[in-house]
C-alpha cells in the first residue's frame, strides 16, 4: 500500500514526520473516497460511513495491520478464507487478519460481509443517506460491542464532513454551494476539528477534548507530554486505560517519570524502526533507543541478538529493521544505566547530549527563524532534520536542533 501513498504525494510517507490527525484523515480521505462511492453505488453502503469506519479501525490507514496487510477494516482469517494471512495481536496474541494484495479489495471485502450476513439486512432497507440511521444499527445489529460505537460514527462523520460522498446531482451540488472548499493545503476543507477517535473500538469512546495533540511517527499514532501531566491524565485524554498506554510504551509495572516533550505511544509500536540502524550515544539505554525510534522493545532486543536487559556499549551500531549475524558489543556494568532511567535526549546533562540527537521543545511564539537564531543553525537545516515540508511548527512539538 504504500507505494500508493508515494504517488499521492502524502507527506505522511516521508520518514520521521509528524502529522496532525486532521491531516492523517485528509490524505485518507482523499485516496479512499472513490473506492467507497464505487461500493455505495455497488452495495447501497454509505460511502460516509464506510470511510467512518476505515478512519477510525485503521487509525486513518497507519495502522501496523493496514500499513502491512492493507486491511483497513480489522477483518479476520475465519474458516473459509483462503488468501493471504497477517498475523497481529490485537484482543488475543497473535491473531490471523486477512492480507491482500490488492488494497482495494478490503474495502469490498468489508462490503460483501455486511451485505452477505443476513444479520444485516435490515440496513439495507435504510437509505444510503440516512448515514445516522446505519450507525445505529450497525451496533443495533452486533458489529460493535462499544454503546458509543454510534456516536463515534457520526461524530467521525459531521466532524470531516464525509457525509458529501453520500450525495450526487443537485444534491451534491446544493451542498458544495453551500459548503465552498477552501484554497488546496487547507486542512479545514475536511475537518471541522482535530478530534481524534480511539483505534480500539471495542474499549474507545471518542475524545473531543484531545483536539490538535495527535501526531504521527514511524506510522505510529502518538503524542507528545506537556507540562505537569502525568500518565493518568494522558490516558484519561484520550479514552485509553494506563495499562494500554504502558504495554504501548514498554513500561511494564515499574512507576513512570513523564518530562515535557517525550513520546506517548497511542498504539502497539512496529515491528521494525524508523531507520536500518541506531549508532548508540553515551547514556542511551535498550528502551530508550526503541522509544526513539517507534520500534517495539522486545523486537529491538531480538534484532540484535541480546538477551533482555543487556544494554549496548556506547558507539554500538544497533540494528533497527533486520536481524544482525552476531550481537553488538555490550556496556560493561560500571557503563550500564538502568533500563529506563533516559527518557529522552533532553533529560541527558547538556555535555552528555550527542551533536545529532540534541532537541528542542517549541514553546508559544517560537518560529523555525527563531530556533535557528537560538541554535546557531538555518531554517533550511531544520526542515531537513525533522522532515518538515513548509514552515508550520506547533507547540509541544519536539525538534532536532543539531
Amino acid at each position: 500500500m504504500k507505494y500508493l501513498l508515494f504517488l499521492l504525494g502524502w507527506p505522511c510517507t516521508l520518514l520521521g514526520q509528524n502529522l496532525t490527525y486532521p491531516q492523517m484523515v485528509n490524505g485518507f480521505v482523499q485516496q479512499w473516497k472513490e473506492v467507497a462511492i464505487s461500493e455505495m453505488n455497488r452495495t447501497g453502503i454509505p460511502a460516509s460511513v464506510t470511510l467512518a469506519q476505515g478512519i477510525i479501525e485503521s487509525n486513518a490507514g497507519h495502522s501496523p495491520l493496514a500499513a502491512d496487510a492493507s486491511n483497513f477494516f480489522g477483518i479476520k482469517c475465519h474458516s473459509d478464507w483462503k488468501g493471504k494471512t497477517y498475523t497481529y495481536t490485537d484482543d488475543k496474541p497473535d491473531e490471523c487478519f486477512r492480507s491482500y494484495d490488492d488494497p482495494k479489495d478490503s474495502w469490498k471485502d468489508h462490503s460483501d460481509f455486511l451485505k452477505n450476513q443476513s444479520r444485516y439486512n435490515i440496513l439495507f432497507t435504510y437509505g444510503p443517506t440516512d448515514y445516522k440511521k446505519w450507525c445505529n444499527g450497525l451496533k443495533d445489529c452486533g458489529y460493535a460491542t462499544n454503546p458509543k460505537y454510534p456516536e463515534i460514527l457520526i461524530n467521525c462523520i459531521e466532524h470531516f464532513n464525509l457525509h458529501q460522498y453520500d450525495l450526487s446531482g443537485n444534491d451534491l451540488v446544493k451542498w458544495q454551494q453551500e459548503h465552498p472548499q477552501p484554497a488546496a493545503g487547507n486542512d479545514s476543507a475536511l475537518v471541522k476539528n482535530n478530534s481524534p477517535y480511539g483505534t480500539n473500538i471495542g474499549t474507545s469512546a471518542v475524545s473531543s477534548s484531545s483536539t490538535g495533540r495527535t501526531l504521527l511517527f514511524n506510522d505510529i499514532k502518538m503524542t507528545l507530554v506537556k507540562q505537569d501531566e502525568s500518565l493518568a491524565s494522558i490516558a484519561k485524554w484520550y479514552g485509553l486505560s494506563e495499562k494500554r498506554l504502558r504495554k504501548y510504551n514498554d513500561w511494564g509495572d515499574e512507576p513512570v517519570n513523564l518530562h515535557p516533550g517525550d513520546k506517548i505511544y497511542l498504539q502497539p509500536k512496529r515491528l521494525r524502526g524508523d531507520a536500518e540502524t541506531h549508532m548508540v550515544q553515551e547514556g542511551e539505554t535498550m528502551w530508550f533507543i526503541a522509544q526513539q525510534h517507534g520500534i517495539r522493545l522486545s523486537e529491538l532486543y531480538d534484532k540484535n541478538l541480546m538477551t533482555d536487559g543487556q544494554q549496548p556499549a556506547t558507539g554500538a551500531v544497533l540494528s533497527l529493521k533486520n536481524t544482525v549475524s552476531k550481537p553488538p558489543p555490550l556496556a560493561t556494568a560500571a557503563q550500564s544505566l538502568p533500563e529506563k532511567q533516559v527518557a529522552s535526549p533532553s533529560h541527558l546533562p547538556a555535555q552528555q547530549i550527542p551533536a545529532s540527537g540534541r532537541t528542542y521543545l517549541v514553546k508559544s511564539g517560537d518560529t523555525l527563524y527563531s530556533i535557528s537564531k537560538k541554535f546557531d543553525t538555518t531554517v533550511d537545516s531544520l526542515k531537513t532534520w525533522n522532515h518538515l515540508v513548509g514552515n508550520t511548527i506547533y507547540v509541544g512539538q519536539t525538534l532536532k536542533v543539531q
